[in-house]
Parts: C-alpha cells; structure tokens; sequence
C-alpha cells in the first residue's frame, strides 16, 4: 500500500522518497506499516543516542515525518475497516433478504385477507352490541307480551338483524 499523502500544517502534502525532507534527499520514507514501524524505532534509537529531540532536530522531524505518515495509514486502515465493516452489514441484510418469502402477487388473495381482517375486527367490536340489541329485543317482547312466534314480532325481528346484516356489509368497502 502505497502512501499518498499525509496532513502537515493543516495542509496535505505528497508523500514519497522525493518529497522526504527536502534537505536531506537520501532518506527514503517507508511505504509499509511494518516498515514505517521499523524505521521510526530506529529513528528514535537514533535521538535518544544523540541525547533527545533538542540534540538532533533533524532525526526529529524525519521521525514527526514518519509518525504522520503511520497516522495517515492507520486512518485509512480504521477508514477502510468501517466500510468493510458496513459492507459485511449490508451483505447481511441481502442475505436475510433473500431468505424471506417474496411478496405475493395473488391480489386476490390479499384483498381477501384484507376483507376477513376487517370482518374479524367489525365482529369482535359489534357482535356484543348486536346480542344486547337481540336480548333486548326478546326482553321487550316478553314484556309487553308478545308472542315471539307472532308474525309482528317477526317482522320487528327481521327489520333488527336486516340493519345489522347492512352494517356488517359497509364494514368492507
């Protein structure tokens, strides 16, 4: 992996073996995480055998050189493994995907799950309304003493469950 560039004074700057301390055109930056690695610890064998980084700015600022460019990979690599990481989420979910049953076509048979689910709610909601009606209807019946078997107090019955069978109707549009 090569490195393109790393921030310096808040601008990006080429990196590469001729952009690498212009004052000193043999010193080679490392391309490689390991060789970066390798060459920053000897670097810094090299200062702390000069006394410190007040004894020996040159090696200093080769080895600030060389600690940016470790940043700027490691920023790549934590970059790059965020995207590997959201790509394997996304690989994931299509496999999930896939695993589902796809969506039916079979309109007609959705409109008819449709329907039944509205009917089961209309029913569960109406039905205790539509036995109160009928019990008391029987009640007033008995009450006034009419006999339920009488041809008016069947029609009063048939004219009850014909609004009830017409609600039940608009229920499903």
């Amino acid at each position: 992996m090569a490195i393109k560039g790393i921030l310096r004074n808040n601008q990006m700057t080429a990196l590469g073996n001729k952009g690498a301390l212009a004052n000193k055109p043999r010193f080679q930056l490392a391309t490689d995480p390991g060789q970066l690695a390798t060459q920053g610890q000897q670097l810094q064998n090299r200062i702390n055998a000069k006394g410190g980084l007040a004894n020996a700015p040159k090696l200093a600022a080769r080895l600030n050189q060389v600690q940016n460019a470790q940043q700027g990979l490691q920023n790549e690599y934590g970059f790059n493994q965020t995207i590997g990481a959201g790509n394997q989420q996304m690989q994931n979910l299509f496999t999930q995907m896939g695993q589902q049953q796809p969506l039916s076509t079979d309109y007609s048979a959705l409109r008819q799950r449709a329907e039944q689910n509205a009917m089961d709610s209309f029913n569960r909601n109406m039905n205790p309304q539509f036995q109160q009606e009928d019990a008391a209807f029987r009640q007033r019946m008995a009450e006034q003493g009419i006999d339920p078997n009488s041809q008016g107090a069947q029609q009063q019955y048939k004219q009850m469950m014909q609004s009830q069978n017409l609600q039940r109707q608009n229920a499903i549009p």
